[in-house]
């Protein structure tokens, strides 16, 4: 069992108190239009933001949010959005939400939008090419979607994690709800109305001049593509086009089977697909696994693999250059990961299932049965025994992999094969490697001291650190550090202005800026 750090937890207690939103996501309560469990077993939920990320009600107001960017602070507000300030891909706009005496904004490069009553806890967003911004907005008790500043029509309800631009940027679509009735809104033309819609399932194709998503009448589900229905099921899921766009694929449910339906063509029925479909890298290739008869398999390009397993993890993947597939998969007394067909070595667990950036080789952490160590595998061969093993990644280049180890009582990182310094912890969630694999940053504790280590090079004594990241290009790293009861923004070891907390560290794209949350008590300089 992978242990939870006192720190850890306190640490997330005070970010659920310092944010209310996180506290309590939903802001309207369960939906007013629940899926049926014939779509798979799902239920829709309607998780927006309004009043519920204000003050608790009865709080006395004290304090203010700002966003910083570049340590030069922008208007304060009485809370700002908990997925705090995202750059537009071209790093040229700062865009975040932020609510005044209850009515909700979106603030872009310091300017305000109109005020509504509410906003989706996933707005705002920017297209692909950072041309264009969407956010879903209540105004009374209807809500609607903005696109660079211009509201379209005004529904019951949008799905609020169903806002996705096309790839290229140039399209928008969302499912929305209008007197009991669902539509997918494209280009803002709406499609038929259905009696429900899977959540997230509107998907656009690669090339962008596809869109699909699935939907039920009557009690039957089915894939509508491009404005075409497909055939009806008892239950459809796992939407997905290839690389290429030039076919689709999803899960249908019928009499009690499952099967994959690739370019309206079904598959082999089975007792229940496990996992997948999923299309490799280049699209060339398909995969997924199923259960028959209480056995699972993988079928890869229509071909069912010759070994049967007693389970199949949650794990399918192709390797960056599409020529490989791997998984696990085992029984209730051994876990082995299957690459290329070959069964590996049986293990009690297998954790941090990856391919390399090249494609040559696989690694994973292993715990053999019965000895309660962890062990680093690479391409079959067994590493040095650790008691824990964590944060297993491998590193652009030749292969080389870096992972967290734990010893008796010491905690360290292994880097390009070179074991770090031992410290009496390493706050697991806090390590974060650059971009470029070189450079490596975590929280450590060594005699009751707490401290972020950089590159190998301890820092200054904190209360705790946390946020750890690096910048795109690699060249900077920055975190949140806390002493007493404020704390700071660290840059390359240079220390911010304090503030009573902070969170969602955010370099833009280009990696010339960076921006934060703060918290500050009212009257603060």
């Amino acid at each position: 069992m992978k242990r939870i750090s006192v720190q850890a937890a306190v640490l997330a207690a005070a970010v659920l108190l310092l944010v209310p939103e996180l506290a309590n996501p939903s802001g309207r309560g369960m939906a007013a239009t629940p899926r049926k469990a014939n779509s798979l077993g799902t239920v829709r939920s309607a998780r927006f933001s309004g009043a519920p990320n204000s003050p608790a009600s009865g709080r006395q107001r004290r304090d203010e949010w700002s966003v910083v960017l570049d340590e030069k602070e922008g208007k304060r507000y009485d809370s700002v959005g908990s997925s705090g300030p995202t750059f537009s891909p071209d790093s040229r706009r700062l865009a975040y939400r932020a609510e005044r005496d209850g009515r909700w904004l979106v603030v872009v490069n310091g300017k305000e939008s109109k005020p509504y009553d509410a906003m989706s806890k996933w707005s705002p967003i920017f297209g692909p090419d950072g041309k264009h911004m969407a956010y879903i907005a209540r105004r009374g008790g209807r809500w609607l979607v903005v696109v660079d500043g211009r509201g379209g029509r005004e529904y019951d309800e949008i799905q609020g994690d169903s806002l996705t631009f096309s790839p290229d940027g140039r399209r928008v679509g969302y499912e929305a709800e209008r007197d009991g009735k669902w539509v997918a809104v494209v280009d803002g033309k709406e499609s038929e109305a259905y009696e429900n819609i899977a959540e997230e399932s509107l998907t656009f194709s690669p090339d962008s001049r596809h869109a699909a998503f699935q939907a039920e009448r009557g009690g039957r589900w089915f894939v509508v593509l491009d404005g075409t229905e497909e055939r009806e099921f008892d239950g459809v899921s796992s939407l997905a086009f290839n690389a290429d766009s030039r076919h689709v694929a999803y899960v249908a449910q019928q009499a009690g089977t499952e099967f994959v339906v690739l370019d309206g063509e079904e598959g082999r029925q089975y007792d229940r697909i496990e996992d997948g479909p999923i299309f490799s890298p280049d699209g060339k290739h398909m995969a997924y696994a199923a259960r028959e008869g209480g056995k699972y398999l993988v079928v890869l390009d229509g071909k069912e693999s010759r070994e049967y397993y007693d389970f199949i993890k949650d794990s399918l993947v192709f390797s960056p250059n599409s020529h490989r597939l791997a998984y696990l998969a085992g029984d209730s007394e051994w876990l082995s990961a299957v690459v290329d067909g070959k069964d590996g070595k049986g293990y009690s667990d297998v954790q941090d299932f990856a391919f390399s950036h090249d494609s040559r080789h696989v690694a994973y952490d292993a715990e053999p049965k019965d000895l309660l160590k962890w062990l680093v595998v690479v391409d079959g061969r067994e590493g040095r025994e650790y008691d824990h093993v964590s944060n297993l990644t491998f590193l652009p280049g030749a292969g080389q992999i870096a992972y967290v180890a734990r010893r008796g009582r010491k905690s360290f990182v292994v880097l390009h094969g070179k074991v770090g310094k031992p410290y009496d912890q390493i706050e697991q969630g806090t390590v974060d490697f650059s971009p470029n694999g070189k450079r490596v940053a975590y929280a450590a504790e060594e005699d009751g001291e707490w401290f972020v280590v950089v590159d190998g090079k301890r820092g200054r004594k904190w209360l705790w650190g946390t946020q750890i990241t690096f910048s795109p290009d690699s060249r900077h790293v920055a975190y949140i550090a806390a002493r007493g009861e404020g704390c700071r923004i660290v840059e390359d070891g240079r220390q911010g202005k304090e503030y009573r907390s902070a969170w969602n560290i955010r370099f833009s794209p280009d990696s010339k800026h960076l921006a934060y949350v703060v918290e500050l008590r009212a009257g603060d300089p």
